[in-house]
C-alpha cells in the first residue's frame, strides 16, 4: 500500500474526512464488479444480493468508510452502484459500535415489517427497544447475512474490523476489500474464507465441484498456485437452491417425538386352551359314594 494512503487510515480521524483518493477508485472498480455480479445472480432468479465485505483496521477507518457509502463519497450512485450506499443495505460491526449500543438502556424505536388493522389501515408496527437489545439485533443481523427471512437477508455491503475472523458463515460474500495489514498467512486465509464458503456442490464435467470465486482487493499473498496461463471466461453465477427448513407461519402443525431412552420389554405368559381338544371327564356317582355321618 502507497506510504501516504498507509498514514493517512492508520491516524485517528474523524468520520467525516475523505478517505485518500486511491481507496474511492478502488471502491469504485470493486463495485462495478460487484454490481456486474448482482445483475447476473438477478438473471437467474437470485432474491439474495452478493456482499461485498470490507475489513478495516481501525474502528476510525471503518467509521469513515460507513460515512463515505452513507454519503456517497465514492460518487457510486453515477456508475449505477447506489444500492451499496443504501444505508438499510450497509452493515457496520465493530467493537465501538456494540460498546455504544451496549452502553446505555434508553429506549429506542425499531419499525418491523409487521402491521396491525387501524381503522381499516394497515400500520407498521413499532417496539420499544432497549440499547442492550439492539445490541443484540445487530449481532444477529451479522449472524444472517445472506439467510432468507432473517434480518441480514437483505445486507449488501458489510463493514468490519476483526469480527469476521471466526464463526461467520456467510455464503454471499462475493467481493472483499482488505484495509489492513495481514501480518500471517492464515490471516489472509481468514479474510478470504470470509468468501469462499461454497454455495454449491454440482459435480462438473470432469466429476469434480465446480468452482467458485471471490473478488479480492488490497490482500496481496499467495494463496493457491494459478492452474494455467490464461484466465478464462468469468464464472456462472450459482443457480438458486431450494432449501429445506422448518417454515415458522406452519408451527402449529409441528410433529414432535418423544425423546426415548430405553425401551424394556415385559413379557407376561398367557394361557390358552383349544375345548375341542379336551377330552370330556365322565363322573360315576358309584365309584365316589359317600356316606353321611
Amino acid at each position: 500500500m502507497d506510504a501516504t494512503v498507509k498514514d493517512d487510515i492508520n491516524r485517528k480521524a474523524e468520520e467525516g474526512e475523505p478517505l485518500p483518493d486511491l481507496i474511492k477508485n478502488a471502491y469504485l472498480l470493486l463495485g462495478k464488479d460487484w454490481k456486474a455480479t448482482n445483475d447476473d445472480w438477478e438473471k437467474v432468479g437470485h432474491k439474495i444480493p452478493p456482499v461485498m465485505i470490507t475489513v478495516a483496521n481501525t474502528t476510525y477507518t471503518s467509521a469513515r468508510i460507513k460515512y463515505a457509502f452513507d454519503h456517497d463519497a465514492f460518487l457510486l450512485s453515477f456508475a449505477g452502484l447506489g444500492d451499496l450506499c443504501d444505508p438499510q443495505k450497509t452493515l457496520q460491526i465493530d467493537s465501538s459500535i456494540l460498546d455504544k449500543a451496549e452502553a446505555e438502556t434508553e429506549e429506542i424505536d425499531i419499525t418491523f415489517e409487521e402491521t396491525e388493522e387501524e381503522d381499516g389501515d394497515a400500520r407498521p408496527k413499532e417496539k420499544k427497544l432497549t440499547k442492550k437489545q439492539q445490541a443484540e439485533l445487530l449481532r444477529r443481523t451479522v449472524d444472517t447475512v445472506g439467510k432468507s427471512g432473517e434480518p441480514g437477508e437483505y445486507i449488501n455491503n458489510v463493514i468490519s474490523v476483526g469480527m469476521l475472523s471466526e464463526g461467520w458463515d456467510a455464503k454471499t460474500v462475493t467481493h472483499i476489500m482488505g484495509l489492513r495489514a495481514f501480518s500471517s498467512q492464515l490471516l489472509c486465509e481468514q479474510v478470504v474464507g470470509r468468501g469462499l464458503r461454497r454455495t454449491s456442490y454440482d459435480v462438473g464435467k470432469d466429476g469434480l465441484f465446480e468452482p467458485e470465486y471471490v473478488n479480492i482487493f488490497g490482500v496481496p499473498f499467495t494463496f493457491l498456485p494459478h492452474e494455467s496461463g490464461s484466465d478464462g471466461p468469468p464464472p456462472l453465477p450459482p443457480t438458486p437452491k431450494t432449501r429445506i427448513e422448518p417454515v415458522k407461519q406452519k408451527a402449529e402443525h409441528k410433529i414432535s417425538f418423544p425423546n426415548i431412552l430405553r425401551i424394556d420389554h415385559i413379557y407376561k405368559p398367557q394361557l390358552s386352551i383349544n375345548l375341542e381338544k379336551v377330552k370330556p371327564l365322565e363322573l360315576d356317582p358309584y365309584e365316589s359314594i359317600t356316606e353321611s355321618g
